[in-house]
């Protein structure tokens, strides 16, 4: 019975943390988390409470209607009634059966807009057009909005030429809109439009299908003021039969308690991977894909770029450039001198990778930014050695791409794979020393440290039976590189410790010093008996045969040191023996010392060489031993 009871009870807690597991990761376009006792039907990818449901700036939010009395393909309905403020939403039907609507603030999306250099790239919200004009538009009346931006060009319509109100705060007046390339790049993943409901509207509510079609997704843009410091209350209302379902929103600049930053451990080893993660709702601009940001983040040269790169890592605006405009538009002075785009401490992010002097961070590439690199490693570098195809040497490229599904907020500097593309420099100098990152007004410390091993038997009653496995456990927190992935030490493989021995390296003794250190040829000088020399070693050789003698002195090339540092020499001549009888010259012979003779070795070595090796651990010596 006990058995049985602690089965169903381990069942029980499995399906648990499944069911919590999967839970965890979000899909593109998931319905996000609803209140199911007010809200059963009503979505809105910036209600969070993580966030106390802030959005800010040129954010889209995305509003979804999920109603089983209305989710038919073939079945005609009326739009359900969704309100912003009390102004008019127009939600149109999916191919989910969903039905979506988008909306942001107006004067920010014009703003951002035209940061964008290049048709379809950076904070590019499509084409703008004017309340009035929009439904010749796209077939829909906005009159109730401030003005639309819709994915594709309308003759009349204005992209990437707004400036925050220049334009008097009225949109261009436009007529259909073409089917030419899609232009909103705020949006990256909607849905499709239902077309094959009876009736003969898209989405069950456009009156010009082919332009609705080519107009979607539309955003629909009002003013909410805020930036003040204080929110302001935005009411996205579906009004079910039966019922309201209501969601309030906070508009204004993000409260700083809200953004944090961290790092994944207290003390990094060398050549470990390091997971720098961002926690920023403002950052979430599209509600339907993952946001990619990059960061030059260096101090003296800061930049920021929407989009460098897609969600899988490919080049998005990243090299791009048309005529002679780049794509990739530096942000950083927006965020810092633009109150509309309402970013306030956060936004800027900056890392020096030696703080102290030494370099303790390396940049490197993975899944979500490709760098090229000058270094001896291809994938890695300080960052003098890195770039990216539009950003230069020096900027110290880092990006981070939302992690945990479309309408986060969290970002962070890993792929998939679980590789950063910040790693700690494999060099023991690291040790005590740190580089530093700064985001929000809030400096965070990447340490370089080593800790102390344990090795442990685990035999049962202390007593090793003949033939018996026990464990054996090795806890070294220098051996683990990636926190995020479990890891394997093979002590048969050369490869994970070192290439020539295979051996775990215990202790690392100044700078090593040998014979030769594995590099260049050493060279072996034998001298002669000759009592006219002056200086050296005075003795005989014994011939390597009868008659034969050592004429000249000798100089034979002895092999490099082997991998463990250990010269072999062998006593091979290169010459200079004769035959006494006939004055025949002998090529070469392998000879022997005799008691009075001698060898000189020459290891090209110095006396400051050597005591680099040599530390006193009592005395004021920085280069102490290490273990």
């Amino acid at each position: 019975m006990y058995n049985n009871t602690l089965r169903k009870i381990t069942s029980l807690s499995l399906l648990t943390i499944l069911l919590t597991s999967t839970a965890a990761f979000a899909m593109p376009n998931a319905l996000p988390q609803a209140h199911a006792s007010t809200n059963a039907n009503l979505f809105v990818s910036a209600e969070n409470s993580q966030w106390n449901n802030y959005f800010a700036g040129p954010q889209v939010v995305q509003v979804i209607v999920s109603d089983p009395d209305i989710n038919r393909l073939d079945q005609s309905y009326g739009e359900p009634i969704v309100t912003i403020n009390g102004k008019r939403l127009h939600v149109a039907q999916n191919t989910d059966g969903n039905w979506y609507g988008y909306f942001a603030d107006r004067n920010a999306a014009e703003s951002a807009d035209s940061t964008s250099g290049v048709s379809g790239k950076g904070l590019d919200f499509g084409s703008f057009c004017s309340a009035t004009s929009a439904i010749t538009a796209a077939g829909v009346d906005f009159s109730e909005t401030k003005g639309i931006a819709i994915a594709r060009h309308a003759t009349g319509s204005l992209n990437g030429t707004q400036a925050g109100g220049s334009n008097g705060g009225v949109q261009a007046t436009c007529t259909a809109a073409s089917s030419g390339g899609l232009q909103n790049h705020v949006i990256r993943e909607n849905k499709t439009l239902n077309v094959q409901a009876p009736g003969g509207k898209a989405g069950q509510i456009a009156s010009n299908n082919a332009a609705f079609e080519s107009a979607w997704p539309v955003i629909q843009l009002y003013d909410f003021g805020g930036g003040s410091g204080t929110p302001v209350t935005v009411t996205i209302d579906y009004q079910k039969a039966g019922g309201d379902q209501i969601v309030n929103l906070n508009f204004d600049r993000i409260p700083t308690n809200l953004i944090s930053s961290s790092v994944d451990r207290t003390a990094y080893p060398t050549d470990s991977q390091v997971f720098v993660q961002i926690n920023d709702p403002q950052l979430n601009i599209d509600p339907t894909e993952e946001d990619s940001w990059t960061w030059g983040a260096n101090a003296t040269n800061s930049t920021l770029y929407y989009e460098a790169f897609t969600r899988n890592g490919a080049a998005d605006a990243d090299g791009v450039v048309v005529g002679t405009v780049p794509a990739m538009q530096n942000l950083m002075g927006n965020i810092t001198s633009n109150a509309i785009f309402m970013f306030n401490h956060n936004g800027k992010f900056t890392l020096n990778p030696a703080a102290q002097g030494v370099t303790v961070v390396d940049f490197q590439k993975n899944g979500k930014e490709p760098l090229a690199s000058t270094a001896s490693t291809p994938l890695k570098g300080q960052t003098n050695q890195v770039r990216t195809k539009s950003i230069g040497f020096n900027s110290a490229p880092v990006t981070f791409i939302e992690s945990g599904g479309v309408n986060t907020g969290n970002f962070v500097t890993w792929d998939g794979s679980k590789v950063s593309d910040l790693i700690t420099e494999n060099n023991l100098a690291i040790r005590g020393q740190s580089a530093t990152t700064f985001y929000n007004d809030i400096s965070t410390s990447i340490v370089g440290g080593f800790g102390f091993a344990t090795l442990s038997v685990s035999a049962t009653n202390n007593t090793w039976a003949s033939g018996q496995r026990i464990p054996v456990t090795l806890v070294d927190s220098d051996a683990n590189l990636n926190s995020k992935i479990t890891e394997h030490r093979d002590l048969f493989n050369p490869a994970i410790y070192n290439s020539a021995t295979g051996g775990v390296p215990a202790m690392t003794i100044g700078t090593p010093f040998s014979l030769a250190n594995n590099a260049v040829n050493d060279l072996t000088t034998f001298i002669k008996n000759s009592t006219s020399l002056k200086q050296g070693i005075k003795g005989q050789f014994n011939a390597p045969a009868t008659g034969f003698h050592l004429t000249n002195n000798v100089t034979a090339t002895t092999a490099n040191a082997d991998g463990v540092n250990v010269e072999h020499i062998a006593l091979v001549g290169n010459g200079g023996y004769i035959n006494g009888t006939t004055g025949a010259a002998l090529g070469s012979s392998t000879f022997a010392l005799s008691k009075t003779g001698g060898l000189i070795i020459d290891s090209s070595k110095t006396v400051t060489q050597l005591l680099t090796t040599v530390h006193d651990d009592l005395a004021n010596d920085t280069e102490k031993f290490r273990g």
